[in-house]
């Protein structure tokens, strides 16, 4: 709750493990999640991907997940690819998680709504989307950001598949919610853990004795947490 809030969390330790020169924690988790070092990114990519393609199979496509795209995109596999049948051509997604408060993007976040997003969709676009376009494919990223936001491409595709929902004689309203909300929890509940899942990863390595925790911890061997 705090850290969707805003709110400072309590017990942080001081230092990340990560080997970035500035492994400074604050007390908003600003540094964890956004560190690359540990796999609690990696879990909040892979649920989204579960709920996203979870979601496309309820509104009646058939998809395959972590699979080769095409011939022109090389050996990179998509997130979900979603079969939409007919004359609409195969639809490529690829998940991909910002945060606003790091520091590549804290300046211009502070000013412009979703530049996270703005600046996820480019490169993702970069990356892919020529490649799909080549080989009769459509791409698309999924980009949110850390604190909740979805993009606008996202919300948009999020409303159509709702609507087809309907359309096969579920309720609108409930799946509306539902799909929601899910997608929402997935985001801050591996926030969450990802977080937890560092601190105990930091007090692992002060029992293993790593060097670059000396002097985080008491006269009882305890990791010295942040008042």
């Amino acid at each position: 709750m705090k850290l969707r809030l805003g709110c400072p969390l309590e017990n942080m330790p001081a230092k990340c493990t990560c080997s970035n020169e500035n492994n400074a924690l604050d007390k908003l988790g600003t540094h964890i999640l956004g560190c690359s070092n540990g796999n609690g990114a990696n879990e909040r990519h892979k649920q989204l991907q579960n709920d996203v393609g979870a979601m496309a199979i309820n509104a009646g496509y058939a998809i395959t997940m972590e699979s080769r795209i095409s011939r022109s995109n090389g050996s990179r596999r998509g997130d979900i690819i979603v079969q939409r049948g007919g004359q609409q051509r195969q639809l490529v997604l690829d998940v991909t998680v910002g945060l606003p408060t790091c520091s590549s993007y804290v300046v211009p976040s502070s000013t412009t709504q979703r530049y996270t997003i703005g600046k996820l969709e480019y490169g993702k676009n970069r990356l892919y989307e020529a490649a799909c376009e080549r080989d009769n494919m459509e791409f698309m990223p999924c980009a949110f950001e850390s604190f909740g936001a979805w993009s606008k491409s996202f919300t948009k595709l999020f409303n159509g598949w709702i609507e087809r929902m309907e359309m096969r004689g579920l309720n609108k309203h409930t799946q509306q919610i539902y799909w929601s909300r899910r997608i929402s929890c997935t985001i801050q509940k591996f926030n969450s853990r990802t977080i937890i899942n560092k601190i105990a990863e930091i007090s692992a390595f002060k029992r293993k004795g790593d060097e670059a925790f000396h002097g985080q911890f008491d006269a009882h061997g305890e990791l010295c947490l942040e008042e």
